[in-house]
């Protein structure tokens, strides 16, 4: 019986630990943007998108991949060389052969509203791309 409240009191105790104080969880947050690449202008697509009052955002990873195939199934890329995804002009996405700033994960956005860009850094006119942002929302109490 000692034993089991003892695990007990400890699992409780570990949770309690990676838990983030004054904050409930809501729901997930995905943000998707596509785009193609039709002429010389490397933006590509921007999409607004706004957190709720009462709530922050905090992002966790995010992705570029390229639409390619007969399927139109996305192919993760192995590194942003073909395009990034900023928010409010600040990159969410790595592009480590730019030698830009390394993205460092959680990424918190308050209550408000946001653009989304999708910038493609290729010569390659028609190529399609699809940024993906992912996280979770919480509510402040």
């Amino acid at each position: 019986m000692k034993k089991n409240l003892l695990f007990i009191m400890l699992i409780h105790f570990c949770f309690t630990l990676q838990a983030q104080d004054g904050l409930k969880f809501k729901k997930v947050f995905n943000v998707t943007i596509k785009g193609e690449k039709v002429g010389v202008i490397d933006m590509i697509e921007e999409k607004e998108f706004t957190v709720e009052k009462g709530t922050v955002v905090k992002i966790s990873s995010s992705s570029i991949s390229e639409i390619s195939g007969f399927d139109g199934t996305p192919n993760v890329l192995s590194s942003s060389s073909q395009g990034m995804v900023f928010i409010n002009d600040m990159p969410v996405t790595n592009m480590p052969e730019a030698n830009m700033r390394t993205v460092e994960f959680p990424i918190w956005l308050t209550s408000g509203g946001y653009k989304l860009k999708l910038v493609a850094h290729t010569n390659n006119v028609g190529k399609k791309l699809i940024g993906v942002i992912n996280g979770l929302v919480y509510t402040i109490e």
